[in-house]
C-alpha cells in the first residue's frame, strides 16, 4: 500500500513539473507558427477590456475553423507598449477546438528576442504544408 502511494505522489510530483517546465521554456516564434493550426496578426485594444482584434489571417490548417477576421481574443496581459500582435492557435488537450497557444507582442516589425522578423514568420506559415 505505503508502495502503491509513493508512487501515485511521485507520478504527481513529475506531472506537475514537466507542466511548470513547458509553461516556463522560452517560446521560439518560428516553432509557434510552424506548429500552429492558424496563425493570425492583428492590432490590441486596450478598452473597455484588452484583447486583440484579427486583421489577417497568416496560416489555416481547416477553413472550417472559427477563428476569422475581426474576431477579438483576450489579451492575457495588459501590456501597452505594444499595438500589433501575433497569436498562435492550436488544438485543445482531448478537443479539436482551436484555442490560443502563443500571443507574441510585435514591436519595430518583429517578434521576440532576438527579434524575428514578421516577413520571416509570414514566409513560413505559407511554407508550411497546409492539412
Amino acid at each position: 500500500m505505503k508502495w502503491l502511494i509513493t508512487s501515485l505522489v511521485v507520478a504527481v510530483i513529475g506531472v506537475f513539473a514537466w507542466v511548470m517546465l513547458q509553461d516556463m521554456r522560452e517560446l521560439d516564434p518560428r516553432a509557434e507558427v510552424t506548429r500552429a493550426g492558424v496563425v493570425a496578426y492583428g492590432h490590441v485594444v486596450f478598452s473597455p477590456r484588452p484583447h486583440i482584434v484579427i486583421d489577417e489571417i497568416w496560416k489555416r490548417s481547416d477553413p472550417s475553423e472559427s477563428v476569422a477576421i475581426g474576431a477579438a481574443i483576450p489579451l492575457p496581459v495588459a501590456d501597452s507598449s505594444f499595438d500589433r500582435a501575433l497569436i498562435c492557435f492550436t488544438p485543445r488537450i482531448f478537443s479539436r477546438r482551436l484555442s490560443p497557444s502563443a500571443v507574441f507582442a510585435v514591436r519595430d516589425a518583429g517578434v521576440g528576442l532576438p527579434p524575428v522578423p514578421l516577413s520571416d514568420l509570414k514566409a513560413l506559415c505559407t511554407a508550411t504544408p497546409q492539412t
